[in-house]
């Protein structure tokens, strides 16, 4: 009785499961494969056996069998898509973005199913319930110029370039696209290597621009393409756009010295109304359009240097052994008008060293971001390699890359205390190796800017800089009508390696002040007068200390007095004086330009007159 009641429960089980194993796709013929793209408006038998697989899948329910392709089958295909999102975006090469649209890797995954492949994940969809059909009606159709894409150039490299569009309207029925005549007054394989026609975004079919592509109805000026096998749907009543669009190759075109005429010939466009009738449009030509192909236009670079390079400043070095990794420089090249490789760059190092530059810089580093691209021996200059790993740049796009190089210990023989150096990157041909998409060489006319870097010094201890903030307002000056200006400028001093002095002697006119302020433009405006604040903490000798590891703020505040001649005018720290000790030895920074990062913006400053 037991194993009766075992055989029972086993064939209970097969029972409740056996359906799931059999599921089969009604009414789709063996052997069939989906070999067309399909979207949102089409009308097609394809469309019917789409709406069958999705029922199978559970993403759709209640679907008429009609040929449309409508918001529902868009939805279900969506669905569809996002269940098999992994294996679609395989097949299609890309991650797909499941927008409905029925394209080659779900293609592939509709056929793998089935092959019988894979089985659909429910069970069998019900026959669906008949649905009223349309009473098939006799249309017609009309084909006219579009009023875009206009005459066009097209350059060498350039992909899928619109240079011809038409419009179809549907009357009375939907009209199906079956075929379209492209007619050329040239040989279009000399100057494009693909076509296409397009519906809106899609790409309905594409065909490479060999000469058997193509037929010769006269010799040498015309020249007609036939798209064939094409299922495009027109619902009644609306107008659909189609576009055609061409590529050209980067190397082997000729460029067009006369324009390439292309347009729709009479009866060019071939549809089907949901009576079966044939229709063709238009009546007669259409207007051509011109497009023209032409050499690119020769790529071109900029260098200059990043807004986050450091500023003047030191990097603690040992005394003990090589200090890796010290940041010099931040340089920016920017891709103009094409694609941009580098295959090499070389950079100048200012000579602030006491002994041998290659000995102090043993090896200087190029990153982009983390990543090392190149290393080379250090010295006056060095010249990065880059061709087993070029820097390739988007056209329009900015490419950061950092200077950095190992510093030898600071002791006899090798770093001296205060030595420096700055990074420079001349843009012209001799510095920087690079060519556009197209394959040209940038020359000298192409490559352009300097990033020129700040000095870095070299200590075993000292102190880092950075802007907390600055301000300046236009006040009322000596008499009625005066402008002077009011300034104020705060930076933050960090001692790195150890303590750290500031010069505090603050005299509104005196260079031995911890920092010195002047005004940026010389002859406009007053005398400026100044005075210095900070919560470091005073020594007995009238100094600031910044204890090591610590940070202290430090604020230049005054005024630029109306005087000598009017204009737009403000101020920036030229100097800081600082030590290693508590003594009357001073190292000063200097500043000689204006661009640096302590200075205000400018107010309008009166004369004295």
């Amino acid at each position: 009785m037991k194993k009766i009641l075992a055989i029972a429960t086993l064939l209970t089980v097969i029972a409740s499961v056996s359906p799931a194993l059999a599921v089969t796709y009604t009414g789709i013929p063996s052997g069939f494969t989906f070999t067309k793209n399909l979207s949102k408006g089409m009308t097609d038998q394809d469309v019917v056996y789409l709406k069958t697989i999705l029922a199978a899948e559970g993403c759709v329910s209640g679907l008429s069998n009609t040929q449309y392709f409508g918001s529902q089958t868009l939805a279900g295909v969506k669905c569809f898509c996002n269940k098999y999102k992994e294996e679609i975006s395989t097949a299609a090469g890309y991650t797909v973005g499941c927008t409905g649209y029925v394209g080659t890797g779900i293609r592939a995954k509709l056929n793998a199913l089935l092959s019988g492949a894979e089985t659909p994940t429910t069970s069998p969809t019900p026959t669906p319930t008949p649905t009223p059909t349309t009473t098939p009606s006799e249309g017609y159709m009309t084909v006219q110029l579009a009023p875009s894409p206009a005459d066009a150039t097209v350059y060498k490299g350039s992909s899928n370039v619109g240079v011809y569009g038409f419009d179809v309207t549907a009357y009375n029925s939907d009209i199906t696209i079956q075929r379209v005549i492209l007619e050329f007054n040239k040989r279009p394989w000399l100057y494009v290597n693909y076509i296409s026609l397009y519906d809106g975004a899609n790409a309905i079919k594409g065909v490479e621009a060999t000469s058997s592509a193509f037929e010769e109805v006269t010799a040498g000026n015309d020249y007609r393409l036939y798209l064939t096998d094409l299922s495009v749907n027109v619902p009644k009543g609306t107008t659909k756009t189609l576009t055609v669009k061409v590529s050209v190759p980067s190397a082997t075109v000729s460029p067009g010295a006369v324009p390439v005429q292309v347009y729709v010939p009479a009866n060019g466009v071939r549809g089907v109304d949901t009576a079966g009738l044939q229709q063709y449009g238009p009546s007669s030509d259409l207007t051509y359009r011109t497009f023209t192909t032409a050499s690119a236009t020769t790529g071109a670079l900029e260098v200059k240097l990043n807004s986050g390079s450091p500023s003047e400043s030191a990097a603690i070095v040992s005394t003990t052994e090589t200090t890796e990794d010290v940041t010099l420089a931040k340089v920016d090249l920017v891709a103009k008008y094409s694609d941009i490789t580098v295959s090499s760059l070389k950079v100048a190092l200012t000579d602030g060293i006491t002994n041998d530059v290659a000995t102090v810089l043993p090896l200087v580093k190029l990153y982009d971001g983390d990543t090392l691209l190149k290393s080379a021996t250090g010295g006056a200059s060095v010249t990065f390699s880059l061709t087993t790993n070029p820097i390739k740049i988007a056209k329009g796009a900015t490419k950061t890359l950092t200077v950095k190089a190992n510093v030898a210990k600071i002791a006899s023989g090798y770093t001296t205390a205060g030595d420096y150096t700055a990074v420079t990157v001349t843009g012209n041909a001799t510095n920087i190796t690079a060519e556009d998409a197209n394959y040209n060489t940038l020359t000298n006319s192409e490559i352009s800017g300097t990033a020129t870097g700040r000095n870095i010094y070299f200590y075993e201890k000292a102190p880092q800089l950075a802007l907390v903030n600055t301000s300046i307002t236009s006040v009322t000056g000596s008499g009625e009508g005066k402008k002077a200006a009011n300034f104020s400028i705060q930076l933050s001093v960090t001692a790195l390696g150890g303590d750290v002095y500031i010069r505090k002697y603050d005299s509104t006119t005196s260079s031995d002040s911890g920092l010195v302020a002047e005004k940026q433009e010389d002859s406009i405006g007053g005398n400026l007068v100044f005075a210095i604040t900070s919560n470091a903490t005073p020594t007995s000798n009238g100094n600031w200390l910044v204890e090591s590891g610590q940070t202290r703020t430090f604020t230049v505040s005054g005024t630029i007095p109306d005087g000598g001649t009017a204009g737009m005018n403000g101020a920036y720290i030229t100097k800081v004086r600082w030590n290693t000790d508590d003594g009357s030895s001073w190292t000063d920074w200097t500043w000689t330009s204006i661009p640096v990062i302590f200075k205000t913006d400018k107010v309008y400053v009166t004369s004295s007159s």
